[in-house]
């Protein structure tokens, strides 16, 4: 059973994870990035998307956080979910790396040497 929120396509899960870090304010996240928000404002749940625009306003905080779940697990933002991801990949791997790779140089008697 997947968590609220989820979804599972080609092998790729999407979580929402939300958190409050204030009374009225409800912010999710997708692999620790930002992607959208519920605030409680004038009597009514309004729904965020990452960008900060207003998708809609709901009676009640579960309708409202299902709107910013189902906006993260639709194609175009789960392929940026995936962007993201493969993003912070490559950062990591590209500071394990070495820092000086050996150069190779091409002698004109032939054979590629290592200097």
């Amino acid at each position: 059973m997947m968590p609220h929120g989820a979804t599972q396509s080609a092998d790729i899960q999407v979580v929402v994870t939300w958190m409050a870090p204030e009374d009225n304010l409800w912010v999710a996240s997708v692999n620790g990035e930002y992607a959208g928000m519920v605030e409680f404002f004038d009597g009514h749940f309004v729904a965020r998307d990452s960008s900060g625009h207003e998708l809609s306003s709901h009676s009640n905080l579960p309708e409202a956080k299902a709107v910013v779940d189902e906006r993260m697990t639709t194609a175009p933002s789960l392929l940026v979910a995936v962007h993201n991801t493969l993003h912070h990949m490559g950062e990591t791997l590209a500071a394990t790396l070495p820092r000086a790779a050996p150069q190779y140089h091409r002698s004109a008697a032939g054979p590629v040497t290592d200097h």
